[in-house]
């Protein structure tokens, strides 16, 4: 059976994290307030990973001291996110908000119906 794309990148993330932090998985199901006998964080790994319940991931968000959304980030997500933010600091305060304001334009143009020349 093959995993859905975002779970697997769910799962390539918290192993990340679990390396970058020395954690085993034991350490992140206590750190993230589950039971000794809790199996809950065994089942973001492996086949399980599709019906893991989704206050399991919000507790490990938690423990790990990260956003649910960033577990499902894609490394080149995660990069162009950081590249993008290190380069909007560097801005001066009106061009910050020029450029907040032709982005908020652009998705809304996107979101609009599109329509087609006949």
């Amino acid at each position: 059976m093959q995993r859905e794309p975002e779970m697997q990148v769910l799962t390539d993330n918290i192993l990340a994290l679990l390396a970058e932090r020395g954690w085993t998985k034991k350490d992140l199901s206590r750190a993230a307030g589950f039971t000794e006998r809790s199996t809950r964080v065994y089942e973001l790994f492996g086949d399980r990973v599709a019906h893991c319940r989704v206050d399991t991931v919000a507790a490990c968000a938690r423990a790990f001291g990260v956003s649910v959304a960033n577990l499902f980030q894609t490394p080149e997500h995660r990069e162009l996110e950081q590249t993008f933010l290190r380069l909007l600091e560097q801005l001066p305060p009106d061009e910050k908000d020029r450029l907040i304001r032709i982005a908020e334009a652009l998705a809304a143009s996107n979101d609009a119906p599109q329509t087609r020349a006949q």
